[in-house]
């Protein structure tokens, strides 16, 4: 007869952290963290490229430009935008694009994207929300919303990070799961 034994892990998400989690990882207060952006160049942090994936800007079914591919800078500032404020602060991408074109959006509503309100509003032909491409693969593949590239393309680069000091065998092996199982795996 044989054995088997089962190892557990626990798994705490830190919302707190969402804002500067680079920091909580050099004051070891995390021991990983999922980041989105520029490669974290600091070498008291190893980081694992997960995927890349674009920003996107969602609109209904009968916008006017729903049938086009992108959206320009312009045209986009021109919308009502729901979602939060901070998808276009100037260290995002979409903020960095806006900043370098002079254009603003003319109408915001700030609220959490995770609430839903924004995709049901982009839904609905109220205005447009941004979010990356792979947080509404389902609504695009039932056709619920459309997503446009805005300008040429606005890109996120995803990264697992943790503190560069040997990591337990846990923490590898949780990396190792999601470099093996992320959303363009």
């Amino acid at each position: 007869m044989s054995s088997s034994h089962t190892r557990r892990m626990h798994l705490e998400l830190v919302a707190e952290a969402g804002g500067s989690p680079l920091d909580w990882l050099r004051e070891r207060r995390l021991d990983l963290a999922i980041v989105v952006g520029d490669r974290p160049t600091d070498p008291r942090i190893s980081h694992h490229k997960l995927f890349r994936d674009e920003l996107v800007a969602l609109v209904g079914r009968t916008h006017p430009e729903a049938k086009s591919e992108r959206i320009a800078l312009k045209a986009l500032a021109r919308e009502h935008y729901w979602g939060a404020e901070d998808s276009f602060s100037p260290g995002t991408p979409l903020g960095g694009a806006f900043a370098r074109a002079g254009v603003r959006f003319a109408r915001v509503t700030a609220l959490p994207f995770l609430s839903g309100v924004p995709l049901e509003m982009a839904r609905a032909g109220r205005g447009v929300t941004v979010c990356p491409r792979w947080f509404v693969q389902d609504s695009l593949r039932r056709r619920e919303v459309v997503a446009l590239s805005i300008g040429r393309g606005l890109w996120l680069d995803w990264f697992v990070a943790t503190p560069a000091v040997t990591a337990s065998p846990a923490t590898n092996a949780f990396v190792a799961l999601l470099r093996q199982h992320h959303p363009f795996a």
